[in-house]
């Protein structure tokens, strides 16, 4: 294999192994990852060696359960393919451990499908390959991208990236809600695709609440800034500035820009909901995600209700809907403990 031939040839091939690890996981000093780069951009092989690393540690970093007996296996075979090679003996066996789970990821295609349930995504680079992650309803994920950069996603969103991620380009594409804490690249701006709307960013943090139905998407703004753009109308043009919301109308293609604050802008992260100035088949699709139930609507009615309400992370669904309730003029009868119904007194 190429790779375990490159990794194990003498000391100085593993220094750059350790190196480049050092790199995606954000634990190398400023100039030592200029001169790092510039070794990596020398050398096509070298190159190779790092996308193909930096697609497997985003696998691991997804917080994909994996189960503890597949990570064993991965360790006991690489363990048997490097006892003859002295270079290992003065690795720690932490560390050892995480690189097993690497090179195979790199190396061996069909144990990686094994890992990951038949997922493929360590192909060779002849093409894009998207890499999803996946908060199911009433579940919030926590990514941390190959670039270091972090993402939580609310329950019931989407989220890819290519396997050229954080080399060529940091484009993400979002099918729900998201707040990011993006690493500064000023040569490479990462760009979160939302249908028809782009959002740019060099480094900064923020919220983006795109899903799919939805009659407007929300730019949150924290710290930073951020350009907002649309892919086929040069008129979309906007740039943020801490403490201000845009709000992205899907039919009409209207931005609005107005001042909302800079703090607490992402307490779904907590498990909380926060409704400011809401329509209700928002918050309804909202309700959906965080308690996985089915909310049918008797009469539209229903959906002229705007809400502005705060609920912390313990209070029930039947609590929400009775403080609902209580001014919005609605009224709910649960079918099940998956279903409910919503309709006006």
């Amino acid at each position: 294999m190429l790779f375990r031939a490159i990794l194990y040839r003498d000391t100085q091939h593993m220094k750059l192994y350790n190196d480049i690890l050092n790199l995606i996981t954000g634990n190398i000093e400023i100039e030592d990852k200029k001169k790092l780069f510039s070794i990596i951009n020398a050398d096509s092989e070298t190159k190779e060696i790092y996308k193909k690393t930096k697609t497997s540690w985003a696998i691991l970093s997804s917080e994909k359960k994996v189960e503890q007996s597949k990570i064993d296996r991965f360790y006991l075979d690489l363990e048997k393919r490097i006892q003859p090679q002295k270079s290992f003996s003065n690795f720690k066996i932490s560390r050892i451990k995480y690189a097993a789970i690497l090179i195979l990821c790199i190396g061996l295609a069909s144990v990686l499908n094994l890992l990951f349930n038949g997922q493929d995504d360590c192909k060779t680079d002849s093409e894009l390959r998207y890499l999803t992650v996946v908060a199911e309803n009433s579940q919030i994920s926590k990514v941390i991208l190959p670039d270091s950069s972090i993402v939580w996603l609310n329950s019931g969103t989407t989220l890819q990236y290519n396997n050229n991620y954080s080399v060529d380009n940091r484009d993400l594409i979002l099918l729900g809600q998201a707040y990011l804490d993006v690493k500064k690249d000023a040569n490479n701006p990462l760009v979160v695709i939302c249908e028809d709307l782009n959002v740019k960013v060099y480094g900064t943090t923020f919220d983006v609440c795109a899903y799919p139905g939805d009659d407007n998407f929300k730019v949150m703004l924290e710290t930073g800034s951020v350009e907002l753009s649309h892919p086929r109308n040069e008129s979309i043009s906007y740039k943020l500035r801490p403490g201000e919301t845009a709000q992205f109308d899907v039919t009409t293609q209207d931005v609005k820009i107005r001042e909302t604050g800079g703090t607490n802008i992402a307490e779904w992260k907590k498990g909380h909901l926060d409704f400011k100035d809401a329509p209700m088949n928002e918050v309804i699709r909202a309700l959906e995600n965080k308690f996985d139930v089915e909310i049918t609507v008797q009469n539209p009615e229903v959906y002229k209700p705007i809400v502005s309400a705060y609920f912390f992370k313990d209070e029930s669904l039947s609590d929400v809907l009775t403080a609902i309730e209580s001014f919005a003029e609605i009224s709910s009868e649960f079918i099940d403990e998956n279903n409910v119904t919503l309709y006006t007194n």
